[in-house]
């Protein structure tokens, strides 16, 4: 699930950014090949983190939790309940 767990990662940043995702736009910032792209995001839309629409892949609102969830616990940021 790492590499699904990038695919979010990077969705946020282009969503922050305002970036339209793409495939290739994925495939480029997080590596692998588009069909390891194209199965990650098969699994994460099966699990109501992404939705896939004619535009991209875009998170929905579970996936964008977890994203800043991965985002933050990747940057140190310790949680105030679990110190």
């Amino acid at each position: 699930m790492t590499y699904e767990i990038s695919i979010l990662r990077a969705l946020l940043c282009l969503a922050t950014h305002r970036i339209p995702a793409t495939i290739g736009g994925l495939h480029v910032r997080v590596g692998g090949t588009e069909h390891d792209v194209n199965r990650a995001i098969v699994t994460l839309a099966n699990a109501d983190l992404v939705m896939r629409t004619l535009m991209g892949p875009r998170l929905s609102l579970a996936g964008f939790a977890v994203a800043v969830a991965c985002a933050r616990s990747r940057a140190g940021v310790v949680d105030a309940h679990s110190a």
